[in-house]
């Protein structure tokens, strides 16, 4: 018996939670600047440091919530990509809670404490980008989730005008740091739907246009801030959203999209847990019919979001991993009270040893032994590669002068995050120059802030090279002369 009462323990709630939350941190603590950290190092310091505010001095395909926890981090924290994973940590955990308490009110605890150590591990895949607690998708499922928690709340309320506007408040913020949670949005105003059926049309319509003005209030805010320091809507509405269909966005080759879908979706560890989601589908009346299609339903439309860019970049997956954690947690503990009455001690051992086994198949290994090797390698007495070549921009140019960067190497981009010196373009890395007209504005905005430096890498790709035209082109030669190569990374210099 005391055996099975220290088996137990990983049932608790509170030691999942304290566990996870150890386990989060570890992995978030990786001392390699991710690629998109270092887009919006950039962003927040141009914004903290120059009031320069995204979309009128950077192009970056994302709504304003990253963007202003990184100017915030700059403001508070002179950059540290360290803050935000931070707050990254916390939204990580809270999501877990939330999603506690959904599994916990539609199923059991045993379920709720399940999905917490499905969804926690998983979360620190290096399949899932693990480290990447700062990136948009942390944020996002912590508000997306939070919503679907808030729904569950107002069925129970009298007043639940005051939760549904609630509902979409949350909802609006998920969006506000990412725009496809419009997909998990869709799910949310279905699945309402679904949990009212019974009720009359005026109702629905009523509750349902609630849900959207809340959706619509968090973005006028975000919308707010913007302003605030001077962007348009014009510039809002071209930044954010009609920059969705640059084919920067998204991967236009069909062949490539489906590889990227067999690497990420289907030779990957996921496929462990697909069994999970199959009995779920096919197994009747072992839960709500309106409780399973919430499930299903927010599951199907965060998929169709994952699915969205044809990237499949690992924090992109994590946008299902709400939903697949809690149908997942169910099917485990439906097959376990299949075999032991629930009311049964042997119940609660077998869960228990699952959740153990959960824990060897399932933990974030090849993260964890990343995060460490680069402890193990780090000298504190040198420089990195980035950190060199944005010294020497710093001591050969002063704080106004401009700097530009050719392609998007992510050596040449950490450069940028940390040189504290303006790009003179808003297209300040390759993704988005992808017709005339942003040619255009990239060669207006050259000649209006002409760079005193121009970077680019040594061995640059010819189809990166060709992205920026031959008037560039021609405007390189004629005006700037190479210098100095500093890490493979070339050096021009304004004649």
């Amino acid at each position: 018996m005391k055996k099975n009462k220290v088996l137990h323990i990983v049932l608790n709630p509170v030691f999942a939670t304290i566990f996870l939350f150890v386990l989060f941190v570890v992995t978030a603590f990786h001392l390699y600047i991710g690629y998109d950290e270092s887009l919006w190092m950039y962003i927040g310091n141009l914004w903290s440091n120059k009031g320069i505010p995204p979309y009128v001095g950077a192009v970056e395909n994302k709504t304003p919530g990253i963007f202003i926890l990184f100017a915030i981090s700059d403001y508070l924290a002179s950059g540290n990509v360290f803050f935000v994973r931070g707050l990254g940590v916390v939204a990580t955990l809270f999501t877990a809670l939330f999603l506690y308490g959904i599994c916990a009110k539609i199923y059991n605890k045993t379920a709720a404490v399940i999905s917490l150590y499905v969804f926690g591990f998983i979360t620190c895949w290096q399949l899932m980008d693990g480290f990447a607690f700062a990136h948009t998708e942390v944020f996002m499922i912590l508000f997306s989730t939070m919503s679907f928690y808030i729904l569950m709340q107002s069925q129970l309320s009298k007043k639940n005008i005051i939760w549904l506007f609630l509902v979409g408040l949350s909802m609006g913020m998920a969006i506000t740091f990412k725009q496809i949670a419009i997909t998990t949005a869709f799910a949310l105003l279905v699945v309402f739907l679904v949990l009212n059926k019974e009720k009359p049309f005026l109702y629905l319509l009523n509750r349902v246009l609630i849900i959207v003005f809340g959706i619509s209030f968090s973005t006028f805010l975000s919308f707010l801030v913007l302003y605030f320091y001077g962007v348009s809507f014009y510039d809002y509405l071209e930044g954010a959203w009609l920059i969705l269909f640059n084919s920067g966005s998204k991967v236009t080759n069909i062949s490539e999209h489906f590889s990227n879908f067999l690497n990420a979706l289907v030779f990957s560890r996921l496929v462990f847990f697909y069994p999970m989601i199959i009995w779920f589908l096919w197994k009747k009346n072992f839960l709500n019919h309106s409780h399973k299609m919430l499930l299903i339903l927010w599951l199907l439309f965060d998929f169709v979001g994952v699915n969205a860019s044809g990237y499949y970049f690992g924090h992109q997956l994590k946008q299902m991993l709400p939903a697949f954690s809690i149908i997942v947690a169910i099917s485990i503990s439906f097959l376990i009270g299949k075999r032991y009455n629930k009311n049964n001690n042997r119940f609660y051992t077998a869960a228990a040893q699952v959740v153990l086994l959960i824990g060897i198949v399932c933990f974030p290994y090849k993260q964890i032994y990343q995060n460490f090797k680069l402890i193990a390698q780090y000298d504190n007495t040198s420089l990195t590669q980035h950190e060199e070549i944005a010294n020497w921009i710093k001591e050969n140019s002063n704080s106004e002068d401009y700097i530009y960067i050719i392609g998007g190497e992510p050596n040449l981009i950490r450069t940028q995050a940390i040189a504290n010196r303006t790009s003179a373009s808003k297209y300040f890395q390759s993704l988005f120059l992808t017709s005339d007209y942003e040619r255009g504005i990239l060669m207006e905005d050259l000649k209006q802030n002409l760079p005193v430096f121009i970077l680019r890498d040594q061995f640059i790709d010819e189809e990166i090279l060709n992205k920026y035209g031959n008037k560039f082109k021609t405007f390189v030669d004629e005006n700037y002369v190479l210098i100095t190569t500093m890490h493979n990374v070339e050096i021009l210099q304004q004649l």
